[in-house]
């Protein structure tokens, strides 16, 4: 009987350090888990203000049998992709040559025979302009050197904002055009959430880190010390059949 009550003091003490040391998590962990089931995933990437692509044109059978001409001519490789790239009114060639080492990639203009380094502001504007559906206006196009706190992909990158309602941006590759991510400020929201969710403060990518896994681990046994703690609390006034000593 002694022993019975001792283990009952001792599953109640640590019961109750375990809550102190996990529960403002346990707190965070619901909180959050909440947030991002509430809003729907597409709502938080943006899908709503992406302008539905149409295009405008395919280039013909001669036109790639050019291009793939031209290509082999001026650049040594083997061809590894090639694939057309229509910006505004301009057509444009998404090319990998691979040396045997390593893939070489860059967007090429066949009419004036040349490798588009980088993009320059005009055609980030028209890519930007192409892609947002929304009510807001292009108030201002930059070049990134380092991360910020809504992209964490690869630099340099251009960013275009919008006065949006929702603090729009889009980030564009300079040298491929496409747009590798769109934020607004639900996103950012989500994006501060996730990383205390996960416990990854900084990179926001890392679920598998050991701050979190020892985390859920005093998680897993407040939830059984709590379970024992609510077993013993029951009586027989409580369930009748529920033997006790």
């Amino acid at each position: 009987m002694k022993s019975k009550f001792r283990l009952r003091i001792w599953i109640r003490r640590a019961h109750k350090w375990l809550a102190l040391i996990v529960g403002v998590q346990l707190l965070l962990w619901t909180a959050s888990g909440l947030f991002m089931t509430y809003f729907p995933i597409g709502e938080v990437r943006s899908e709503h203000l992406v302008k539905k692509k149409e295009s405008k044109w395919m280039p013909k059978p001669f036109e790639w049998s050019q291009v793939t001409g031209a290509l082999s001519e001026r650049y040594q490789g083997d061809l590894k992709a090639l694939s057309p790239v229509v910006i505004g009114q301009q057509l444009l060639w998404w090319v990998e040559l691979w040396d045997g080492k390593d893939t070489n990639s860059f967007l090429y203009d066949h009419v004036s025979a040349s490798q588009l380094m980088e993009l320059g502001e005009g055609l980030v504007k028209e890519i930007a302009t192409g892609d947002y559906a929304g009510p807001g206006k292009m108030t201002s196009v930059s070049l990134r050197q380092e991360a910020t706190e809504g992209y964490r992909g690869p630099l340099p990158v251009w960013e275009v904002e919008f006065d949006d309602p929702t603090f729009y941006r889009i980030y564009i590759s300079p040298t491929s055009g496409k747009v590798l991510a769109r934020r607004s400020e639900l996103w950012r929201w989500y994006d501060f959430l996730w990383g205390l969710h996960i416990m990854d403060y900084e990179e926001r990518d890392n679920f598998n880190n050991s701050l979190v896994q020892w985390a859920a681990l005093f998680g897993l046994l407040t939830s059984i010390s709590g379970l024992v703690l609510l077993f013993y609390s029951f009586t027989r006034r409580d369930i009748p059949w529920l033997k006790r000593t």
